[in-house]
């Protein structure tokens, strides 16, 4: 399936640049940050190549750097390239589909889904010409778990409400919005065994009161409602470098120059690293190596967010280089 899903991409480029026209054509370098680089002085993970059409529009294509597969296509009004319009398409660094939706002049309209590397749905939502989120939309995990449900009004006014799940089908908060998609009623947060962790009022975008509450439901002046982001309490980075060993394969290979493997991890409730996956990736080589070591990462501090332990999702880049 990943062979045809990159086929699919291919051929999507080809028939672009059998019927367009262009007049003027630009390559761009982006790091891993998507930050724009000199490719001369330092690395980059990703290169653009916008095209100009004969009607002024920008066809863009975007490539993952090791293995010249899409990232992204689509079409942009503007010679900055901010304003998207029409069709894109997202692709994991493996060629899978990551997310297909439409833009109209920098809005998201119709509908919308992303996808994980394996080419599991998981998400799926709405959209009206408001850039509203309209009728229903749906958050899966990995595993064809629900994790979120929201019902929002036809007309694409954004009015609707948003549930979110633990992984045991209990309620993990409740949220309304009014027209507007503002913030609006009583949203509700909840501890694991089902009790409140957080009541906060709402007015139309604007906060009226909050009240927090302990694992037993009782009020608490301890309020913590922000959002607290795990943290390692040791050197991450000093960690890898002390851990990571060149593949012997990738010398054999003579694969000159730096690569980055983005690995993506989950540090659960107790701050153990969980769900370590590639989300970005290199040659087989680099892939392997970079889940090892951070598979090999001790406990971080786990992060919080209204006044409870939550899940984080969490990336880090890691790179490497044969001179």
């Amino acid at each position: 399936m990943k062979q045809i899903l990159i086929i699919l991409a291919l051929l999507f480029s080809i028939d672009h640049n059998c019927v367009a026209q262009y007049t003027d054509s630009i390559i761009e370098y982006y790091d891993y940050r998507w930050e724009k680089v000199d490719h001369k002085k330092k690395p980059y993970v990703f290169y653009r190549r916008a095209r100009q059409t004969t009607e002024g529009t920008w066809h863009v294509q975007d490539y993952y750097r090791h293995a010249d597969v899409l990232q992204m296509e689509g079409m942009f009004l503007d010679d900055s390239m901010t304003i998207e319009d029409g069709d894109f398409f997202y692709y994991h660094y493996n060629g899978a589909v990551a997310q297909t939706g439409r833009f109209h002049k920098g809005v998201k309209v119709g509908l919308w889904r992303r996808y994980g590397v394996d080419g599991t749905l998981l998400d799926s939502t709405r959209f009206k010409s408001t850039g509203f989120p309209y009728h229903k939309s749906f958050h899966w995990d990995e595993t064809g778990r629900l994790m979120a449900y929201g019902e929002y009004d036809m007309a694409g006014t954004g009015e609707g409400f948003h549930i979110e799940y633990y992984e045991d089908s209990t309620i993990s908060s409740y949220t309304r919005y009014a027209k507007g998609h503002l913030k609006d009623s009583i949203w509700t947060y909840y501890h694991r065994n089902g009790k409140p962790s957080l009541t906060a009022t709402y007015d139309s975008g604007r906060l009226i009161n909050f009240e927090c509450y302990d694992e037993s439901g009782i009020g608490t002046k301890n309020c913590d409602t922000a959002l607290r982001i795990p943290e390692p309490g040791y050197n991450v980075n000093k960690f890898l470098g002390e851990n990571i060993r060149m593949p012997r394969e990738a010398l054999e290979a003579e694969l000159y120059g730096q690569y980055s493997v983005v690995v993506g991890i989950v540090v659960d409730l107790d701050g153990t690293i969980t769900n370590v996956r590639i989300v970005q990736g290199s040659y087989a080589e680099f892939n392997a190596e970079a889940l090892r070591v951070v598979k090999q990462l001790p406990k971080w501090q786990p992060a919080r967010r209204q006044n409870r332990y939550i899940r984080a999702y969490y990336t880090l880049p890691i790179n490497f280089r044969i001179e």
